[in-house]
C-alpha cells in the first residue's frame, strides 16, 4: 500500500489485516526455513531421479517450486540425510548422492533455486527472486569418522551438521538412547546399543574435536536430536552459536527429541537460535494446529504456557524473539498439523504471529532473520581463522564395522 505526497514522495504503508501483512513482510525479508527432507524423498521415490521427476507440481511431496512460492520460501536447508543402517558402511556414498539431489535440482531449474554457500547468497538470491539452496547433514554418522570428509562435505556446501540422528556414533550420543535402532561404533565395533540418559557422555573426546572443526570452518552445529548431555557439552564449548534444526521445547511435548528449559535458557548466552518444527509427535497437542506450533513460538519467546500443555514446576520465563525461528521438517514425516500440511502455508503461519501481536521487526526475525545472523556469526568466526590449521585426530575404525574388511 502507498501514500503519494505531493509530486515526489511516496510513503510505503504497512496492511493492519495479518494476512496482508505477513505477504508484505515476506516480499521484503527472507523467510528461511531450516529443515526439509526432500532430498531423502527423492532417493525413495525415485531413487534419486532429478530430471525425469516433475518438480514444479508434485503431491508426492508437501514441497515443489510452486508450493514453495506460494509460501514465500526464499531460502531452504535441504536435509542430506542416511538411515543409521548406513553407518560404517556406506553413510559416506548416501550422503554425496543426497548432495548430488541438491545440485540437479539447481541445474534442472536454474531460475527458480540457486545454490548458496553464504549469508550474502541468501540476501543476493532474494533480491534476485531466487531460492536460496542449502545443505544440512542429518548426523554425524555421515562422516564416518572422518574430519576429512567432513571438510569435503563442507567444500561442497553442508553448512550445518546435526552430531547425531536416531543413533549414537563417535561423535555423540543420540536423543533415542534405549531404542532397538541404536547402534554405537564408537568403541570400534558395530553393536547393539542401549542406555539411560543417566548413562549416556553426551560428546566423545572425538566429538568435541568435531565440533572446534566445524567452529574453524564455518559450519553450524546443530543439536536437534542429540542427547541432553551432548546439547550441554556442545553448549559448553562451541565458539559460535548453536541451532536445533528441527526441534520444540520439552516442557510442552516430554518427547526424547525435544530441548529442556535449561538448554533453552542458555541460547541467549550462546547466540544460537530453535526451529520450531511441525511434526505432530514433537507438538503433543490434541488435535495439532497451526495454534499448536504459534504456542510453541510463544512458550520459548515469552513463557506462556497453552492450555494443551502441562508446565506445572517450570519457572521457565521466555528467551525472547531473537532465539527462534522455523524449521518445518517437511517431506520427513506424514504427520503435520492441520492446516499446516506443506510448504505453502508458511504465509498462514507467519500471518499467525501478527494475529499474536508480535511486532513487524520481531516477526522478520523469527522467519529468517535469526537464523541468518546465526549463519553469519559462523561465519565471522571462521574468517577470523583462516590460519588456524585444519584438525587431524584420526579413529581407526574396527573393520568389523566396513562393508568390506
Amino acid at each position: 500500500m502507498f501514500i503519494f505526497l505531493g509530486s515526489f514522495v511516496v510513503i510505503e504503508v504497512e496492511p493492519t489485516d495479518p494476512l496482508l501483512r505477513a505477504l508484505f513482510v515476506l516480499e521484503r525479508h527472507p523467510l528461511i526455513d531450516g529443515h526439509n527432507d526432500v532430498p531423502a524423498t527423492f532417493r525413495e521415490l525415485y531413487n534419486d531421479s532429478v530430471f525425469s521427476v516433475d518438480f514444479l507440481n508434485n503431491s508426492n511431496f508437501a514441497t515443489d517450486i510452486t508450493r514453495l512460492r506460494q509460501g514465500h520460501v526464499a531460502a531452504q536447508f535441504w536435509s542430506v540425510w542416511t538411515p543409521c543402517e548406513t553407518q560404517g558402511k556406506d553413510a559416506v556414498r548416501q550422503t554425496l548422492e543426497n548432495i548430488d539431489v541438491v545440485y540437479k535440482l539447481s541445474q534442472k531449474y536454474p531460475a527458480t533455486f540457486s545454490l548458496s554457500f553464504t549469508p550474502d547468497d541468501i540476501t543476493h538470491n532474494f533480491q534476485a527472486h531466487k531460492i536460496s539452496s542449502l545443505i544440512g547433514i542429518e548426523g554425524a554418522h555421515q562422516i564416518d569418522a572422518s574430519l576429512g570428509a567432513l571438510r569435503m562435505m563442507f567444500g561442497l556446501g553442508a553448512r550445518y551438521m546435526t552430531l547425531s540422528h536416531n543413533c549414537n556414533n563417535e561423535v555423540a550420543d543420540s536423543a533415542a538412547n534405549g531404542c532397538a535402532e541404536d547402534v554405537d561404533c564408537r568403541i570400534g565395533a558395530c553393536v547393539n546399543h542401549t542406555c539411560t540418559a543417566e548413562q549416556t557422555i553426551g560428546l566423545t573426546p572425538f566429538g568435541v574435536k568435531v565440533v572446534e572443526e566445524m567452529n574453524r570452518l564455518g559450519m553450524m552445529v546443530d543439536l536437534s536430536h542429540v542427547s541432553q548431555p551432548a546439547m550441554r557439552k556442545a553448549l559448553d564449548i562451541s565458539r559460535a552459536p548453536v541451532i536445533f534444526s528441527h526441534s520444540n521445547a520439552f516442557t510442552l511435548c516430554p518427547h526424547r527429541r525435544n530441548v529442556p528449559d535449561d538448554v533453552l535458557e542458555r541460547l541467549p548466552h550462546n547466540g544460537g537460535v530453535i526451529l520450531v518444527v511441525f511434526v505432530r509427535d514433537f507438538i503433543c497437542a490434541e488435535n495439532a494446529s497451526i495454534t499448536s506450533v504459534l504456542d510453541m513460538i510463544d512458550y520459548i519467546t515469552r513463557g506462556t504456557c497453552p492450555s494443551w500443555a502441562n508446565c506445572s514446576g517450570s519457572t521457565f520465563k521466555g528467551i525472547g524473539v531473537d532465539h527462534v525461528g522455523y524449521g518445518s521438517d517437511f517431506d520427513g514425516t506424514v504427520s503435520y498439523p492441520a492446516n499446516l500440511t506443506d510448504v505453502s502455508h508458511f504465509v498462514d503461519l507467519t500471518a499467525g504471529l501478527f494475529e499474536r501481536n508480535y511486532t513487524t521487526p520481531e516477526v522478520i526475525k523469527i522467519i529468517g532473520g535469526n537464523l541468518l545472523r546465526v549463519f553469519t556469526k559462523a561465519k565471522e568466526l571462521a574468517d577470523s581463522r583462516k590460519t588456524v590449521s585444519p584438525a587431524e585426530t584420526v579413529i581407526w575404525p574396527d573393520r568389523a564395522c566396513r562393508t568390506t574388511p
